[in-house]
C-alpha cells in the first residue's frame, strides 16, 4: 500500500504536473502573443517611417522648381534621412530583434551607444558622407555690343555676386569670364544681384541680376558715360546763366548759379573732347577737355564795341 502511494506520489513531479503544464503553456502563449504584437508594432513603425520618406520625395519631385528657385533642393534629401533613420532603427531593432552598439571617446569624456540609436544615427550621417558635394560653379562672360567675341574687358577688373547678403568678388580672365567656385547649392536656380568693377566700362542693363542656372551666363557690358561739368563765370568772376556748352553735337545749358552738367555716352568717348560756349554778348569759347575729371571753369570775355 506504501509502495502505491509513493509511485503515485512520484507520478506527476511539482514542475510536470498537468495544472503545471497547463500554466506554462499558457505563460509560453501569452509570451508569443506579446512578442507578436512587439514585432508588429515595430514593422508598423518602421513602415511609417519609409512612407513618409517617400512622401517627402515625392513632394520634391512634384515640386522640383519650387524647392529649387527657393533654394531648398538639398536640404529636402537630409529632412528625409530622418523618417529613413527611424524606419532603419525600428525594423533591426524592433522587427528583426538585431543589437549593434558604438562606444568612443568624444569631449574629454566616453560615449557609448547601443541598440536603435546608432541605427537612427548611422542612416542620416551616412546620407551626408556619401552625398556628393552639392556646391556648383558658375562663371559670368561679359561682352560689348558687338557680341559674345567682343571682348572690351579681359585679364582686367571683377566681377561680383551678392549671395545672401555676402558679396564675392572674382577677377576677369582672358577669356573675359568670371569664374564663381563653391556656390551653395541653395542658390541653384536664385536671382542674384551681379556688379561690374572695370574702370571706364558699367553693365548694359538697368536691373543687375543674373539666374544661377546652368554654368554660365553672358552679360553685355558698355563704356561708362563721361560727365563734362563746371561753372561759367564772365571777368568779374560773376556767375553766367544760360550759356550753351557743347561737345561731340550735345549741348546743355548753366542755370542761376552758372552750373552745367553734360553727359555723354561711353562709346563716344575719347581721352580730348573739344568743349565749347557760347552766350549773347559773349565771345566763344572753346578748349578741350577730359571726361570724368575736375569741374572746368568757362571764363567768358563780353564781346567789344566791335562785335569780338
Amino acid at each position: 500500500m506504501s509502495n502505491n502511494k509513493l509511485s503515485q506520489s512520484n507520478a506527476f513531479p511539482d514542475d510536470r504536473s498537468p495544472a503545471n503544464n497547463h500554466a506554462n503553456s499558457t505563460h509560453v502563449y501569452e509570451a508569443a502573443r506579446t512578442d507578436r504584437s512587439t514585432v508588429l508594432l515595430y514593422a508598423g513603425l518602421s513602415l511609417g517611417g519609409f512612407i513618409c520618406a517617400l512622401l517627402i520625395l515625392a513632394a520634391y519631385i512634384w515640386k522640383a522648381a519650387l524647392f529649387v528657385s527657393l533654394g531648398l533642393s538639398g536640404n529636402l534629401y537630409y529632412v528625409a534621412l530622418l523618417p529613413l533613420g527611424v524606419a532603419a532603427a525600428a525594423f533591426l531593432f524592433g522587427a528583426m530583434r538585431s543589437y549593434s552598439s558604438y562606444r568612443g571617446q568624444h569631449f574629454g569624456g566616453v560615449l557609448e551607444l547601443g541598440g536603435p540609436v546608432v541605427a537612427f544615427f548611422l542612416v542620416p550621417l551616412l546620407g551626408f558622407w556619401l552625398l556628393p558635394s552639392s556646391d556648383f560653379t558658375f562663371t559670368i562672360f561679359v561682352h560689348g555690343a558687338q557680341g559674345r567675341k567682343d571682348l572690351l574687358v579681359h585679364n582686367q577688373g571683377s566681377m561680383l555676386l551678392d549671395l545672401g547678403g555676402f558679396s564675392r568678388e572674382e577677377s576677369i580672365g582672358a577669356n573675359g569670364g568670371a569664374t564663381f567656385a563653391g556656390i551653395s547649392s541653395r542658390f541653384k536656380g536664385q536671382a542674384v544681384p551681379v556688379g561690374l568693377k572695370a574702370e571706364g566700362f558699367e553693365l548694359k542693363t538697368a536691373n543687375n541680376q543674373v539666374t544661377l542656372s546652368g554654368e554660365s551666363t553672358y552679360r553685355q557690358i558698355l563704356r561708362s558715360a563721361g560727365l563734362f561739368s563746371g561753372y561759367a563765370r564772365d571777368d568779374d568772376d560773376e556767375a553766367i546763366s544760360r550759356v550753351t556748352v557743347t561737345v561731340l553735337g550735345l549741348s546743355t545749358q548753366t542755370d542761376s548759379a552758372g552750373r552745367f552738367a553734360l553727359s555723354v555716352p561711353g562709346d563716344q568717348l575719347k581721352p580730348d573732347l573739344l568743349l565749347s560756349a557760347t552766350a549773347n554778348g559773349f565771345q566763344r569759347w572753346e578748349q578741350p577737355a577730359v571726361a570724368n575729371g575736375n569741374d572746368i571753369t568757362i571764363r567768358m570775355h563780353r564781346r567789344g564795341s566791335n562785335g569780338k
